[in-house]
């Protein structure tokens, strides 16, 4: 199955399962962006560590299915004011 066609699709599709992508232990954001192959669009999960990835992934393709997401490693995420 490939990513999403629009930008659109998969902010829709991300919209639908944010609470669920959220509650994964592990899960520390999400977004939308273009895949690393630039071809289409995916939903990005950002996860605290990489021992991490294997969990999420499998809870990621129950929610998304397989290809509609990348997971990457960025360690915790802080929000500042601005």
């Amino acid at each position: 199955m490939p990513g999403f066609a629009t930008a659109n699709e998969a902010s829709q599709a991300l919209e639908v399962s944010s609470r669920k992508l959220a509650g994964i232990p592990g899960v520390v954001g999400t977004a939308v962006g273009r895949s690393k192959n630039d071809e289409d669009y995916v939903v990005h999960i950002f996860v605290s560590s990489e021992e991490d990835v294997d969990s999420i992934k499998h809870a990621a393709m129950e929610t998304l299915g397989e290809s509609r997401f990348e997971i990457i490693v960025s360690g915790e995420l802080t929000a500042f004011d601005s």
